[in-house]
C-alpha cells in the first residue's frame, strides 16, 4: 500500500505541512511577544487564530462535501502560503500593524477543520472502500501527525533561535506551497458522484452523531482531548 505514489506524496504534503504549521506554534507568540512586547497582544492572536476555527468550523464540511477533499486540502493551502508569508514580508517593510496583524492570525485559523477533514477523506479517494486499507492508510496519517505535534515545536524552537520567528514563518509559508504542489501534481482528481455533489445540511450531520451510539462518545471524547491538549 505505501508504494503507491498518490499516497506517498499526500503524505509527504501532510507531514511538510504540519510539521510547518507546528514550528509556527512557536514561531507567531514569539514573534509577537518580540515585536510588541505584549502579552495581552499575543493572546489576542492567538485568540483570533482560534475564534476562526470555532466559527467555520463546521460549516467548512459542506464546503469540502461540495468542492471534493482533494480540492479543498488544495485550497486550504493556498489560503494559508500567502497569508502566512505576508506577516514577515509586512514586518520587513515596516507595514504591520498590529490589527492587520490580528486579521491575518484569523484567516490563518480559517482553513484548519476543513484541512483535517480533508486529510481523512482523501483516503478513500486513492484506496477505495476496503476498509481495511483506509483504515492502516489514516492510522499512518495520524500517527505521523502526532509526531508533528511533538517535532515540530521542538524544530521550529530551534530554528527560533538560530533565525528569528519572522524566517521560521517563511519556512511555514513554503512548506503550504511544497504540499499543494505534491497533492495537485500527484494526487488524482475524482469525479465527484451526484449524490455527493447535492447540497447538504449541518443539521444532518449533528443528528448522526447524536443518534449513533459509537460517534456520540467519540466525538464526546475527542472534543475534550482536543480542548485539554490546545489549551
Amino acid at each position: 500500500m505505501l508504494y503507491r505514489r498518490p499516497l506517498l506524496a499526500l503524505i509527504a504534503a501532510e507531514l511538510i505541512s504540519s510539521l510547518g504549521s507546528l514550528m509556527t506554534v512557536v514561531a507567531l507568540p514569539w514573534f509577537v511577544l518580540e515585536t510588541t512586547g505584549s502579552p495581552v497582544r499575543m493572546s489576542i492572536v492567538l485568540a483570533a487564530e482560534s475564534a476562526a476555527l470555532l466559527l467555520v468550523g463546521i460549516p467548512s464540511s459542506r464546503l469540502v462535501a461540495r468542492i471534493g477533499s482533494r480540492r479543498a486540502l488544495m485550497l486550504c493551502d493556498a489560503v494559508w502560503a500567502p497569508v502566512t508569508v505576508l506577516i514577515p514580508i509586512l514586518h520587513f517593510a515596516g507595514a504591520l500593524s498590529f490589527p492587520l496583524l490580528v486579521v491575518l492570525s484569523f484567516l490563518a485559523g480559517v482553513p484548519w477543520a476543513a484541512h483535517a477533514g480533508s486529510q481523512s477523506a482523501v483516503v478513500p479517494d486513492l484506496l477505495g472502500e476496503d476498509v481495511g486499507r483506509v483504515a492502516q492508510a489514516n492510522a499512518l496519517l495520524q500517527t505521523l501527525s502526532r509526531l508533528a505535534y511533538f517535532a515540530g515545536p521542538a524544530l521550529g524552537g530551534v530554528l527560533l533561535a538560530a533565525f528569528g520567528a519572522p524566517t521560521v514563518l517563511l519556512i511555514d509559508a513554503a512548506s503550504f506551497v511544497v504540499s499543494l504542489l505534491l497533492v495537485a501534481a500527484f494526487i488524482p482528481a475524482t469525479e465527484q458522484r451526484a449524490e455527493d455533489a447535492a447540497p447538504l445540511a449541518t443539521a444532518g450531520g449533528w443528528r448522526f452523531i447524536r443518534r449513533d451510539a459509537w460517534m456520540r462518545p467519540l466525538t464526546a471524547a475527542q472534543a475534550l482531548s482536543q480542548a485539554a491538549f490546545m489549551a
